[in-house]
């Protein structure tokens, strides 16, 4: 609920039309099926097509786009689901280079059990290929304000200040600054306010 699904839709709609984008959203899979969603997404032909080619298949898509100069970006969200031999299987993926560069950029998207699960020691080959981390923080106090009245001018409110410093502050203590549950409640305040002409 920290706004990880509207910043990967974000940065979909930025994205140059050079860039080939694919995504995987269900991440409770074992790595051959991993490898083939990741080659549907790619719009790759599998069919009939035997796990063992399927990464030769891959590989020389991504070369096809490298030697056009077009980049190519794999998105897992809910990376936290997967099992430790999925995500060997992305460490493999990202060996496939050319000479001089990485053919494939990888974003792993995930709640914080996906920073727990990369802490085990099984996993070390595979931390040492990440090269950035990014944490999404709770809102503080005075976000969770601007918050609600950016979510309120979006919707069109002439008020900006139909939450009062009192309701803001439960707000913030119920929400703990998570997004998802700060519409949540502004939701249904909106809603019971209503239903009681207030």
């Amino acid at each position: 609920g920290s706004g990880k699904t509207t910043l990967i839709n974000y940065l979909l709609r930025k994205i140059p039309q050079a860039i080939h984008v694919g995504i995987i959203n269900n991440t409770l899979v074992q790595p051959q099926e991993l490898l083939r969603m990741i080659c549907q997404e790619f719009e790759l032909d599998i069919t009939n097509v035997e796990n063992t080619v399927l990464l030769t298949r891959f590989y020389n898509y991504l070369l096809e786009k490298y030697s056009k100069h077009e980049r190519v970006i794999l998105i897992i969200d809910e990376a936290q689901n997967l099992p430790e031999k999925s995500l060997e299987e992305i460490r493999m993926l990202s060996n496939l280079e050319s000479e001089k560069e990485h053919l494939i950029q990888m974003i792993l998207v995930g709640q914080p059990q996906l920073k727990e699960k990369l802490r085990r020691k099984s996993l070390e080959q595979f931390v040492q290929r990440v090269t950035v981390y990014c944490h999404l923080n709770a809102l503080d106090r005075i976000h969770v304000d601007h918050y609600i009245r950016h979510r309120l001018t979006v919707a069109g409110a002439q008020n900006l200040d139909i939450f009062d410093p009192e309701a803001r502050d439960e707000i913030f203590k119920h929400s703990h600054g998570i997004p998802r549950l700060i519409n949540i409640l502004c939701d249904s305040a909106l809603v019971y306010g209503y239903a009681d002409d207030v």
